[in-house]
């Protein structure tokens, strides 16, 4: 099942880079999804503005294949940390590293069906929502960085376990 979440992740998240090129010719400004630091209404105005109605409508569809990402991404998080970190009874780091994966999942899906409720009610964005969306991008952006640090730390402590002496 590993395997099986990882090949999906990449896939996903080479669509997403791929796709998501097509967004920076209408904007220098990164997508919401991007701004760890977080924004404001006025920002989210100036973004969709500048988007335009084409830009938006670009915007929609890698929305739309961003909504499975959440998903994938904690499929692989709880298959791959469980298999190595619970497996070889560092429950602590196994915990966060779950809490991490849902955490991830739970609050990107938070901040797409604002960006989807967003782009459907342009001009009329909604302060509280952009402030919810914000907090949910900073909160989702730190579960996946801590996902994408313990990833390969988890393979090279995986491999060093395989191939220590005996």
């Amino acid at each position: 099942m590993t395997v099986v979440s990882f090949i999906l992740f990449l896939i996903n998240a080479v669509a997403l880079v791929i796709f998501g090129k097509k967004l920076s010719p209408y904007s220098a400004l990164p997508k919401l999804d991007f701004h760890l630091a977080g924004y404001d209404a006025a920002l989210v105005q100036q973004l969709f503005t500048e988007y335009g109605e084409a830009g938006r409508g670009v915007y929609f569809w890698l929305t739309v294949l961003d909504t499975p990402f959440p998903f994938v991404v904690a499929f692989f998080g709880i298959c791959y940390f469980s298999y190595t970190w619970r497996a070889w009874s560092y429950p602590m780091v196994w915990r966060v590293l779950i809490a991490a994966s849902y955490g991830f999942c739970v609050f990107d899906v938070v901040e797409n069906a604002l960006i989807y409720r967003f782009l459907a009610t342009f001009p009329n964005i909604s302060p509280v929502g952009v402030a919810i969306c914000s907090i949910s991008t900073q909160v989702k952006l730190i579960s996946l960085l801590t996902i994408y640090l313990a990833a390969p730390v988890t393979l090279l402590v995986s491999l060093l376990r395989r191939f220590r002496p005996a």
